[in-house]
């Protein structure tokens, strides 16, 4: 479950990217962007051998976690690039979004 790790402890926030808090092996050193794989806004990252959504983090590193039944969601979906800034994200009960 995505809030048994301590996300804030390990990553850090800024300008729409994640860096490391903390060195994690001698490749990945405290300060370096985390790096990211998939297509554009569903961006994945790997923490401790799990895979997450870069815009889940992003919304519980600044939000905390997510209430069981919401999803995190962009505002501009269809955009050039992936805008996972903050400012972009939403939570939504899935409820609403299926209908």
């Amino acid at each position: 479950m995505l809030s048994q790790i301590d996300f804030n402890y390990l990553l850090e926030y800024r300008d729409g990217e994640l860096y490391w808090r903390v060195t994690v092996s001698k490749y990945i050193l405290a300060g370096d962007k985390l790096e990211c794989y998939g297509k554009l806004n569903r961006k994945k990252i790997i923490i401790l051998g799990k895979h997450y959504l870069k815009a889940k983090i992003i919304w519980i590193i600044h939000n905390g976690p997510i209430a069981q039944g919401c999803k995190v969601k962009h505002k501009e979906f269809y955009t050039d690039k992936c805008d996972n800034s903050i400012e972009n994200l939403i939570l939504v009960n899935k409820e609403v979004i299926n209908r």
